[in-house]
């Protein structure tokens, strides 16, 4: 069994199969994801997710969608919004709860110059996967913007969990980055694991440089968590 988030939702919007998804991380123990707040409304969005919405405009595209909550946001204010995710059954899920432009794939998909906005939540910078990669993936992105778009992504700085590190300083300043982290799920006997990337701002911002772009904090949340306005540094 593979794509265990898309299938432990599908199996739960459609099938009302309440088995337990599990999430743990190379710094985390293994802890219940939640899937009613997967289908959550915005009344149950965090602050910085109704922040992202609210900047959102002309054509967007919802990147790495999931149930399309926030898709489903957008449309209900009459905005032109396309959810697009990798995992069929997330798009299926999308689709059955009413969003109407759906797309199974990737932002690469999509012509150039396709969209005024991008959005990226719920750890948008984790869809890079690697530090190295990050660079790359921005790039890709952001040449699916319109002249004067704008990429909205979200993600977390986790200093403050190697705080009371004894060795905390060399796991910071260590070779490997400290936001790279090995995601695993495991779901009715099941297991997948894969790269998922938190980042600071700063180096954030300094990897958008490389390639040309602009990153801009326009949003802080309680728990180390941001949000990024991303743009190219000629428009």
């Amino acid at each position: 069994m593979t794509d265990l988030f898309g299938t432990a939702l599908s199996d739960f919007f459609f099938h009302k199969k309440k088995f337990p998804l599990y999430a743990s991380t190379s710094i985390s123990a293994a802890d219940r994801i939640s899937m009613k707040y997967l289908l959550r409304d915005n009344l149950q969005m965090p602050a910085l997710e109704r922040d992202a919405l609210a900047r959102c405009c002309g054509r967007i595209l919802d990147l790495g969608c999931g149930g399309g909550s926030h898709s489903l946001y957008l449309q209900e204010k009459g905005e032109n919004v396309v959810a697009c995710d990798r995992s069929e059954h997330m798009v299926r899920v999308a689709t059955a709860r009413g969003v109407l432009q759906t797309h199974l794939g990737t932002a690469t998909d999509f012509p150039n110059s396709s969209f005024d906005t991008i959005l990226i939540l719920m750890n948008g910078s984790g869809l890079a996967g690697t530090l190295e990669n990050l660079p790359l993936f921005l790039q890709q992105v952001a040449q699916k913007l319109t002249p004067g778009g704008q990429i909205l992504l979200d993600s977390s700085d986790l200093a403050y969990m190697f705080a009371d590190e004894e060795d905390a300083e060399s796991i910071l300043n260590g070779e490997s980055y400290y936001g790279e982290l090995d995601y695993h799920l495991s779901y009715r006997g099941a297991r997948e694991s894969f790269k998922w990337l938190y980042v600071d701002f700063e180096t954030l911002r300094q990897k958008a440089e490389t390639v040309g772009l602009i990153a801009e904090r326009v949003f802080e949340g309680k728990h180390f968590d941001y949000l990024a306005k991303i743009y190219w540094a000629n428009c």
